[in-house]
C-alpha cells in the first residue's frame, strides 16, 4: 500500500511539474506575441509623421489645385463676358436707342459673371465638404476602434471568467 501512495505522489509531482511546464509554454508564447505586437506598434508609431506629412501634402495639392482652377476658369469667363458684351454691342448698335445698347450687353455680361462666380463658389464649397468627408472619416475610425477595444476588452473577461469556472468545475470533479 505505501508503493502504491508514492507512485500517486510521484504522479501527482510529475502532473503538476507537466502542468508547470505547460503553462511557461503558454506565458513564454503569449510574451513573445505581445513583444511582437509592441514592436510591429512601435514600427507603425514611426510612420505617422509620413502619413502626417502625405496628408499634409494632399491637402496642399487639392487646395491650390482648387486655386488655380477657379482663377484659370474665372479669368476665361471674364474673357467670354467681354467677347458676349461686344457682340451684344455690336448687334445693338442696330437697335437705335444707346441706352438699350449699353444695357443689354452690359446686363447680359453680369448676369453671366454672376452665374460663373457661383460656379466657382460651388467648386470650393464641394472642396471643402470633400476634406470635412475625410476628416469625418477619420473621426469615425477613431469611434469604430474606440468601440472594438471596450468590446474586446469585455469579451476577453467574459472569456477568462468562463475558463475560471471550467477550471473551478474540473478541480470540484477531481474530489
Amino acid at each position: 500500500m505505501a508503493s502504491s501512495t508514492k507512485r500517486d505522489e510521484k504522479a501527482g509531482r510529475e502532473e503538476t511539474r507537466a502542468q508547470r511546464e505547460s503553462e511557461q509554454v503558454v506565458n513564454k508564447a503569449i510574451e513573445e506575441t505581445k513583444d511582437t505586437a509592441r514592436r510591429a506598434l512601435q514600427e507603425a508609431k514611426k510612420d505617422i509623421p509620413e502619413y502626417t506629412a502625405t496628408f499634409y501634402d494632399f491637402q496642399e495639392q487639392n487646395i491650390r489645385a482648387i486655386r488655380e482652377m477657379t482663377e484659370d476658369y474665372l479669368e476665361s469667363q471674364k474673357e467670354i463676358a467681354n467677347a458676349i458684351q461686344s457682340v451684344l454691342s455690336y448687334y445693338g448698335n442696330g437697335l437705335g436707342t444707346a441706352a438699350l445698347v449699353w444695357n443689354l450687353p452690359k446686363r447680359a455680361a453680369e448676369m453671366y459673371v454672376r452665374w460663373a462666380s457661383n460656379l466657382a463658389d460651388t467648386t470650393i464649397a464641394a472642396s471643402k465638404l470633400s476634406n470635412d468627408i475625410m476628416f469625418a472619416s477619420m473621426e469615425a475610425s477613431r469611434s469604430s476602434m474606440q468601440f472594438a477595444k471596450d468590446n474586446v476588452k469585455e469579451i476577453s473577461k467574459m472569456n477568462t471568467n468562463a475558463a475560471k469556472v471550467f477550471e473551478e468545475a474540473s478541480r470540484m470533479s477531481r474530489s
